[in-house]
Formats: structure tokens, C-alpha cells, sequence
């Protein structure tokens, strides 16, 4: 994408934020559920407990074609003390591996990023984050914006294959 504000507008529209001007947009069954790290990140009010949107009452969900425990990544990330804690409340790294957790912990739909790939990961971040785009049974789109500063998909090194689509830009 070639400016931030196009970005917006994209990522506005398919998480119905924007109604478009012409025509219509329609999502597929399987791709009914769409979570943004956009909104995630402060772009939507959050305002239950981390452990209630999280669904931990649930404690396995599926990954790497099995099932798995989320309290193993939770504590991965050294992440326990958010279960605690009301959304809307967390800031900086808190915020980033809530962001983290809520994406991996998405079994179904789309998952679209944009600000985590603005973010610097610790280390336990980066292989959760590998974990996601590697195994994520939920469809995941990347957006970039060339003038931010985040890495090209092909700078991510990510090993899962992704297909780039580049959208023209108006002259």
C-alpha cells in the first residue's frame, strides 16, 4: 500500500468500520470472524478481562494440527498477570502480548496485520509470532505501508509461503 491513509480505509472497510461508497462487500462463511492487530492495539475498546476475551474458560484451542494448552504460550511470554487485567488497560509490552495472544489464540476467519509488523519483538515474542504465521488455522493477511518503516514480507524470513499483492497506485 502506498500511504497510510489507504491503509485505513482498506482495513476500515473489512472490519466494517466504513461502509463502502459503491457496491458492496461480502465475506465468506468460513471468513465471518476477522480480528485486526489494529484493533487490538487501541483501535477498538477493549473492555473485558484479558481472561474473558481470551475465553480461557476454554483451555485448549487448535494448532500445528492438534490441540493445545493456551496456558503454555500465556506463560511463554511470561504473560500470566494479564489474565487479571482489563483490556483497554494495557499499554507497550503488555499490549503487545495480549495483541500476540488474541491472534494466535484465533482458530477461525482472518487475522489482519499491520502494527505488529511495526513492533520490536523480544525474543520469546518473535518464535510466538513465527508460531502464528507458520500454524495458524485462521486465513492471515499482512499490510504495509512503504513509507513506516516495517519490513517487506521477504525481510520477515518468515517460512510459511505468502503471496504479496501489490495495489496500483493512482496517478
Amino acid at each position: 500500500m502506498g500511504h497510510r491513509d489507504e491503509l485505513t480505509s482498506l482495513l476500515g472497510l473489512l472490519e466494517g468500520r466504513y461502509a463502502p461508497h459503491l457496491g458492496r462487500i461480502r465475506k465468506s462463511d468460513s471468513l465471518s470472524f476477522l480480528q485486526s492487530d489494529e484493533q487490538l492495539f487501541g483501535g477498538k475498546v477493549i473492555d473485558q478481562p484479558v481472561e474473558q476475551y481470551w475465553a480461557l474458560g476454554t483451555p485448549k484451542f487448535h494448532l500445528e494440527g492438534r490441540r493445545r494448552e493456551k496456558l503454555f504460550f500465556i506463560d511463554s511470554l511470561r504473560a500470566y498477570h494479564l489474565r487479571h487485567l482489563t483490556a483497554y488497560r494495557l499499554r507497550g509490552e503488555e499490549r503487545r502480548k495480549f495483541a500476540l495472544l488474541s491472534l494466535l489464540f484465533q482458530e477461525k476467519g482472518m487475522i489482519l496485520v499491520h502494527r505488529l509488523l511495526l513492533e520490536e519483538f523480544s525474543e520469546p515474542e518473535w518464535k510466538l509470532f513465527q508460531t502464528l504465521h507458520a500454524h495458524s488455522t485462521a486465513l492471515i493477511c499482512y499490510f504495509t505501508v512503504g513509507d513506516e518503516g516495517a519490513p517487506t514480507l521477504d525481510q520477515l524470513a518468515l517460512e510459511r509461503p505468502m503471496r504479496e499483492i501489490r495495489f496500483p497506485r493512482k496517478t
